[in-house]
C-alpha cells in the first residue's frame, strides 16, 4: 500500500534534514508532502484545510514547530499536530510528546520523577533567589524556557554580572532558569533514538564551554555503553518521543552521567558526518511500520 507521508516544518525552503526526509519516503514507494506549519490553517474539528485538491494524509514527520514567539503561538502549532491526530493521521512524534519535551522545565520533571538523572535546577521569579543558589553553586547557568541550538544560555559566575543578567530576564516578563554548571571533560554526549532503537552517538566536543554543534562543538563518533543507551531509551519513552536527541553530560566531579536535555525534532547533519549512519532512513520506516499497525488495526 502507497502511504502519503508529509514533512512538517516551518521553513520557506525545505531544509536538508527535510530534503533527506523526502528522499527516503520517495525511496521506500511512498508520496512525500511538505507542510509549512504556519502556511496551513487547520479545524477545530480536526483536520487541515488544504483544500479540496489536498489528499487525506496517512502519516506526518514532525520536523519543527518553528519559533514560537508566545504561548498562544505554542499552542496553536501544537494544535496542527493535535489536529491531524484527531484525522487520523499518524504523526512522529506525537502531540503527546511534543507536549512533554516542548519546554526545559516539564522535560526535567518528567526526567526526575521517572528516576532519570538530571542537573540540579531551580526556575524562580525572584533575583535573589538565584543568586543565592549561584553563590551555592559557584557556577551557574541560565537558560531559555523553550529554545534550542544553544541560543540565549549563558554562563554565570560573577555575582553583580548575573544581577544585570537576571534582572533582564525578569523585566522581560519570563522566569528564571537556572541550573547548576556541570563540569564536564570539554565535551557532552548526544544519543540518537528511534522507536527502541539507539542508532549511535556522538561526542560535541568544544573548547568553550558551549558543546552545541550550531555553536561550534565539534561533532565526534563515541562508543554509546549499556548505561549510555538504558538512559536515552529510557529518557525518549518517559516523554514519550518516537524520534529524539538525548543530551548527556559526563559530570567529572561526581562520575556520573546526567540526562541535559532531550529534543524532539534533533538535527543530524553533524551526526550522520561523524557517525555515518543517516537517521532519515530510520524515522522513515519507523513512521512506515506505525502506519502500517493502524492500518491492520482498522482492517
Amino acid at each position: 500500500m502507497q502511504y502519503r507521508i508529509a514533512v512538517v516544518h516551518d521553513t520557506p525552503h525545505m531544509t536538508w534534514s527535510v530534503r533527506q526526509l523526502f528522499r527516503r519516503i520517495i525511496e521506500k514507494g511512498h508520496s512525500p508532502y511538505y507542510l509549512r506549519i504556519t502556511s496551513v490553517p487547520y479545524m477545530v474539528r480536526g483536520g487541515l484545510a488544504l483544500g479540496d485538491e489536498a489528499p487525506r494524509l496517512d502519516g506526518c514527520i514532525i520536523k519543527g514547530l518553528g519559533d514560537t514567539l508566545t504561548p498562544e503561538d505554542a499552542v496553536a502549532r501544537l494544535g496542527i499536530v493535535k489536529s491531524l491526530e484527531l484525522a487520523r493521521c499518524t504523526t512522529l512524534n506525537s502531540y503527546e510528546g511534543l507536549l512533554k519535551s516542548r519546554d526545559k522545565i516539564s522535560q526535567l520533571m518528567y526526567l526526575s520523577e521517572n528516576g532519570i538523572p538530571v542537573p540540579e535546577t531551580i526556575v524562580t521569579w525572584s533575583i535573589s533567589t538565584a543568586l543565592r543558589y549561584l553563590a551555592r553553586w559557584g557556577r551557574a547557568i541560565v537558560k531559555p524556557v523553550i529554545g534550542s541550538l544553544g541560543r540565549g544560555v549563558l554562563l554565570l559566575e560573577d555575582e553583580d554580572l548575573a544581577f544585570y543578567e537576571l534582572s533582564r530576564i525578569v523585566r522581560t516578563g519570563h522566569p528564571i532558569y537556572l541550573q547548576k554548571y556541570i563540569e564536564k571533560p570539554g565535551r557532552d554526549i548526544r544519543i540518537f533514538v528511534v522507536g527502541n532503537t539507539v542508532l549511535g552517538g556522538i561526542y560535541r566536543v568544544s573548547m568553550g564551554w558551549k558543546t552545541n554543534v550550531a555553536r561550534g562543538g565539534k561533532p565526534v563518533k563515541a562508543e554509546v555503553d549499556d548505561e549510555l543507551a538504558r538512559l536515552a531509551l529510557k529518557s525518549a519513552a518517559t516523554l514519550g518521543l518516537e524520534y529524539a536527541g538525548v543530551d548527556v553530560a559526563e559530570d567529572t566531579d561526581t562520575g556520573r552521567y546526567l540526562v541535559l536535555e532531550v529534543n524532539s525534532a534533533p538535527l543530524w547533519r553533524g551526526f550522520q558526518a561523524a557517525t555515518g549512519i543517516d537517521p532519515s532512513e530510520h524515522i522513515v520506516s519507523r513512521i512506515i511500520d506505525l502506519i502500517s499497525e493502524k492500518h491492520g488495526d482498522e482492517d
